[in-house]
């Protein structure tokens, strides 16, 4: 049985209590032009969100970051320089992206480090991430999976037996996020009893802005 469907079918009564019934999660993921959130920048964005579980709806953009791209960047994800002549500008693919996770529960694999570029970027262009709550998926999977060798998302797709496709690249990266975060759901029951905000506390270790 779909380990997705598996949660849902467990889990649905529960979250009709707790969550309100139009709740959706967006997994997350940028791949970048470094590790520094103030000097390196944004290249590409994959979202994916979900209703009970399900892809609803998934959002894709290669960014323009006004800066070149470094070869060890490249070689990790594999976008140059001339893949990004026709992208949109930092704050037009932001502005996109805003609005596609607007409302919604945002979640990311080592939250720490995109949120650190989509916090750095927002306040560099003037724009605002408004009401958006993240979860993060790594800290989650620590809990669930204790004593694991690594906890790297393509490591932990492997151990879960999860497909993946596509590595480092964002949009793929950002479905295996979204899978690992209702594995973990699946996995950890404790998280049934939570809301929302109970949630967001137990899969992080500093505040976010909301």
């Amino acid at each position: 049985m779909d380990q997705q469907q598996s949660f849902f079918d467990f889990a649905a009564p529960r979250l009709g209590e707790l969550l309100p019934q139009n709740v959706e999660f967006v997994s997350f993921d940028f791949e970048t032009t470094g590790l520094d959130s103030f000097r390196d920048r944004i290249l590409e964005i994959g979202a994916v969100s979900w209703r009970q579980g399900k892809t609803k709806e998934t959002f894709s953009s290669l960014v323009r970051p006004g800066i070149p791209v470094p070869p060890a960047s490249t070689a990790v994800h594999g976008i140059t320089d001339d893949d990004l002549l026709d992208a949109p500008d930092e704050k037009g693919a932001l502005v996109s992206f805003l609005r596609f996770i607007e409302g919604k529960v945002a979640v990311a694999h080592n939250l720490p480090f995109d949120y650190g570029f989509l916090e750095s970027s927002v306040d560099r262009l003037g724009l605002s991430l408004g009401d958006t709550l993240f979860i993060d998926t790594l800290t989650l999977s620590r809990r669930v999976y204790p004593g694991l060798p690594s906890y790297a998302l393509g490591n932990l797709i492997t151990f879960l037996n999860l497909f993946q496709e596509d590595a480092h690249r964002a949009l793929s990266d950002a479905s295996d996020c979204g899978r690992l975060f209702f594995r973990c759901l699946d996995e950890d029951k404790q998280m049934l009893k939570m809301t929302i905000d109970e949630l967001i506390t137990y899969s992080r270790s500093r505040k976010y802005k909301r």
